[in-house]
């Protein structure tokens, strides 16, 4: 960082205060919203870092409603109703709750006075269809309904009402610029510019949302047990930043010669393109140094005669260079020999890679459990898997034997429900998404 960016830094971080609350999404959506004002010229790999030790006291506190708010700035939502400031006051709407009418309803007639035995000669009250200025106001549109409703010394925001399009001034509203643009759709939907990598200190935090905001976003979770670890932590993070090699990979599978797709064994968004003969696996990025590798299960047609080189499947994968900053395409195909001789020993580097996606489904499955509380069950698959690892083909390897003692690790998580909840739980996903997606984000097995 240039004297000025380091000094502008602190800056901003002197400046920001503690008011009780943990307001995780309201940090986290005006992060977002800087990187999507950058202008040019501006780096391709951007990322925002959240840090916390508790759980978020204000809402949106759940992961759904922390990725819609992020997806939709811009659309009127009750959620975003802490984000402006408490001196603004909404003017107040009684009887508009739908959400698909746009006009006051005043459907119903005016109600008519009883008439009474000693005033005989008192008429009731006109229905509505005689007051024209009551129809007239029907078929009025809602913002000119609305606008007598507005006392003169109120600014001119926008009510919460979902779906309604009013002519608002965001510049009356402190701070609300950042997170509002007129020029934009409510209703439209945008893409999180940047990855979310998150820090969990301690146990206190909840695993569950820390780890759903990094892995819809292409980041990564890290579990900060102590102090010790927070070095490391960091180290891995922004050094994994800086050497992005390729991003917004896409991976196209097609099947040939009657091969047919059973699963594709991964956490990575799959589209099934024609069921069982084609899928489109969406990656990612991927740093300089580490691979991916995708476990498919398929089966293949029995052949009448021998075939030394039986071509199975079509590949194409798509990429952007950051290096070369273009977009690159690489086409490959999977062969396989179909003669007599071929030697029927698994091979070792895909059963790796099939105990990687075991250990993984049992470290998922074993948390799961914990959170029911059912802490011996969850204890019992992690032994089994073990067991399982331990005599395969490449039980040997120096993968397979880490995979094995990381499993152990996180069976000691599990004893009870005080192990689980202080360190357990929020190491077994630390690994487990580390073993879905190939990138090392535990700092205390390193």
């Amino acid at each position: 960082m240039s004297p000025e960016s380091k000094t502008l830094a602190r800056q901003q971080v002197d400046a920001i205060k503690a008011d009780g609350s943990t307001h995780l999404f309201q940090g986290l959506a005006r992060g977002v919203e800087m990187l999507r004002e950058r202008t040019s010229p501006m780096n391709d790999v951007a990322s925002v870092l959240l840090l916390t030790d508790g759980q978020a006291t204000s809402q949106p506190n759940d992961l759904q409603g922390m990725l819609f708010g992020l997806r939709h700035p811009h659309q009127s939502h009750p959620i975003f109703m802490s984000m402006f400031p408490s001196t603004i006051q909404m003017p107040q709407m009684p009887n508009l709750v739908s959400n698909t009418t746009y006009y006051p309803p005043m459907q119903q007639q005016m109600p008519q006075m009883p008439q009474m035995q000693q005033m005989p000669q008192m008429q009731p009250m006109p229905q509505m269809q005689q007051m024209p200025q009551m129809q007239q106001m029907q078929q009025r549109p809602l913002n000119s309904c609305l606008a007598p409703m507005f006392p003169s010394n109120v600014p001119n925001v926008m009510p919460m009402i979902p779906n309604m399009n009013l002519n608002a001034n965001y510049n009356t509203m402190p701070n609300a610029n950042a997170m509002l643009s007129p020029s934009i759709s409510s209703s439209e939907e945008l893409d999180i510019p940047c990855s979310i990598n998150t820090f969990g200190y301690g146990a206190d935090h909840n695993p569950t949302l820390l780890k759903g905001l990094a892995d819809a976003t292409n980041g990564v979770y890290y579990y900060v047990a102590g102090t010790k670890d927070i070095p490391e932590a960091f180290a891995d993070c922004l050094g994994g930043l800086v050497s992005v090699a390729a991003q917004n990979i896409v991976l196209n599978l097609k099947v040939e010669n009657g091969t047919k797709i059973s699963h594709v064994s991964t956490k990575f968004k799959v589209n099934e393109i024609v069921p069982g003969e084609e899928v489109e696996i969406h990656i990612g990025d991927i740093q300089s140094e580490e691979q991916r590798d995708i476990v498919i299960t398929a089966t293949i047609p029995q052949l009448e005669v021998q075939v030394e080189k039986f071509i199975y499947a079509s590949a194409k994968i798509s990429y952007f260079n950051v290096l070369t900053c273009n977009m690159e395409h690489v086409n490959c195909q999977g062969v396989i020999s179909r003669m007599t001789t071929t030697s029927t020993t698994p091979n070792v580097q895909l059963n790796k890679h099939v105990n990687r996606v075991l250990a993984a489904d049992a470290m998922s499955k074993a948390t799961q459990l914990g959170l029911e509380g059912k802490h011996s069950e969850g204890k019992q698959l992690l032994e089994e898997t073990c067991a399982k690892i331990s005599s395969s083909v490449s039980a040997s390897e120096p993968f397979c034997i880490g995979l094995v003692q990381d499993i152990r690790t996180c069976a000691n998580g599990m004893v009870d429900r005080t192990a689980f909840f202080n360190g357990g739980q929020q190491l077994m996903m630390n690994n487990v998404q580390a073993h879905y997606n190939q990138r090392s984000s535990n700092t205390m097995m390193q």
